[in-house]
């Protein structure tokens, strides 16, 4: 690609795994600021280019040199570019690369402040209110199964049982929606440990959150349960889980391409559709949401997902078109 782009994660470690798919099409370095985060990102990643770089580096000379940058930071746009026009005179694109669909987004109902926005499908789009947004289809999924041996690899240590895998992906604490996990973790492992092989995925921020509640549990839990921690692709884990299980976690719309049984912890937001309210078993096989799944499923993710030439074509389109 002509234009200089960089792609840059400020964020937690599961950004990895939205931007590393992104990097491979465009044929662009992914900077990582966290030493650890480095670390991860050769393990999984190591088809793209990854460079560390504190962020006290990550100073207006830096950014300057760029003609456009691609994050998952919401409001890089908002508070960088114009400090990079009044100091710098230069006018750096702000892409925008989205961390997962999920119905938290609707509840906050925040504004996206970017110059290039791209969205999974039209569900998005929509949300965004930007007609010029660029859908993009499920690119994860799909770079998953273009290195799907790599990634299984990795993943193969947490499926050593023949039980049924019943996978709890609790979400973070947030403005829009409580997590699920310190209340319900007691609950979930009584109820599910031992009859299923019970797999929580962590999300990093309820480490960062609330760390001493955070190891207490894991303590507490860890000889029932497999804890999945700095695993930031959820794909090779979504392709053994026989049971979902969450609140309002993205990765309930990702496991949407999978139309397996799903069970939640909250009756709020749209995704609550696709399955059953959790009541204490996971025992059905829910074939009668089939239609429901997929209906979601093809209103997130749309059409096919974008070959690499064509969707770094549509974003190179934005660079030669005057926009403010």
């Amino acid at each position: 690609m002509k234009t200089s782009i960089c792609a840059i994660s400020t964020g937690p470690t599961t950004h990895l795994d939205h931007l590393a798919p992104l990097c491979e099409a465009l044929q662009i370095p992914l900077i990582v600021t966290e030493p650890d985060h480095e670390k991860l990102a050769q393990i999984f990643y190591p088809m793209i280019e990854i460079q560390y770089r504190p962020l006290r580096d990550l100073h207006l000379d830096f950014l300057a040199k760029w003609e456009g940058i691609l994050t998952c930071g919401k409001f890089w746009a908002m508070e960088l570019r114009p400090l990079l026009r009044l100091i710098k005179g230069v006018d750096v694109r702000l892409i925008f690369a989205p961390h997962g669909h999920s119905d938290k987004e609707e509840f906050l109902d925040e504004p996206i402040h970017q110059d290039i926005d791209l969205v999974y499908g039209p569900r998005m789009k929509k949300a965004r209110k930007n007609p010029k947004a660029i859908e993009m289809g499920n690119i994860r999924r799909a770079f998953y199964q273009k290195y799907k041996g790599h990634f299984d690899t990795l993943a193969s240590p947490f499926f050593q049982t023949k039980k049924q895998n019943v996978l709890y992906a609790p979400t973070w604490e947030s403005r829009a929606t409580p997590t699920s996990f310190f209340e319900q973790i007691e609950k979930i492992v009584s109820l599910l440990a031992g009859k299923y092989h019970l797999l929580i995925k962590l999300h990093p921020l309820l480490e960062e959150n609330n760390p001493a509640l955070y190891h207490a549990n894991i303590g507490q839990y860890e000889s029932k349960a497999t804890f999945i921690e700095n695993f930031p692709a959820i794909y090779p884990l979504l392709e053994k889980t026989d049971i979902y299980l969450g609140d309002h976690s993205s990765i309930g719309y990702d496991f949407l391409c999978y139309d397996r049984p799903m069970f939640f912890l909250s009756e709020k937001g749209a995704l609550m559709e696709c399955g059953r309210k959790f009541t204490g078993s996971v025992n059905k096989h829910q074939r009668e949401l089939s239609s429901i799944r997929k209906k979601h499923l093809e209103e997130v993710f749309g059409a096919p997902t974008l070959d690499e030439k064509e969707l770094t074509r549509k974003i190179r389109m934005k660079f030669l078109v005057a926009e403010t």
